[in-house]
């Protein structure tokens, strides 16, 4: 039995047109309320892709790396460093190419640091969607 798969379409609806975004990323997620989340993105070339994956994980191995014994001092990290880096690739890339993990990161971090208004991020257009039983949706 295939287990629920969602994969999601990154960025703005510009970014479908494979003539001017020939290159194809699947971002995968992982689980989050029992299904498995993914993403496609498309790029320009190469380089962008690289970009793109580069900033992605850097955000990802910076929260990663902190340490969460001191809480004053993670939180200021968070602040500091973590968020920042954030806004840089939102910045960048755009709300619509924000992963869910991410979002959901984001989030989870301006609420445990009482800031708000708790940022807002655009619905995702459905890629493709897999049932239980496996039979794929568009």
């Amino acid at each position: 039995m295939t287990a629920e798969i969602i994969v999601y379409f990154l960025g703005t609806d510009e970014r479908k047109n494979t003539q001017l975004y020939p290159i194809r990323q699947l971002v995968t997620v992982g689980y989050i309320d029992n299904v498995l989340h993914n993403h496609v993105a498309h790029f320009k070339d190469e380089s962008e892709r690289q970009e793109f994956l580069s900033e992605y994980m850097r955000i990802k191995n910076t929260i990663a790396s902190f340490d969460r014994s001191n809480q004053r001092n993670f939180e200021k990290r968070l602040m500091d460093e973590w968020l920042p880096l954030c806004a840089a690739f939102i910045s960048r890339w755009g709300k619509e190419s924000v992963p869910k993990d991410l979002r959901h990161s984001i989030r989870d971090v301006q609420n445990g640091l009482h800031i708000s208004p708790l940022m807002e991020f655009p619905e995702y257009h459905l890629y493709k969607f897999v049932k239980k039983d496996g039979v794929a949706q568009a």
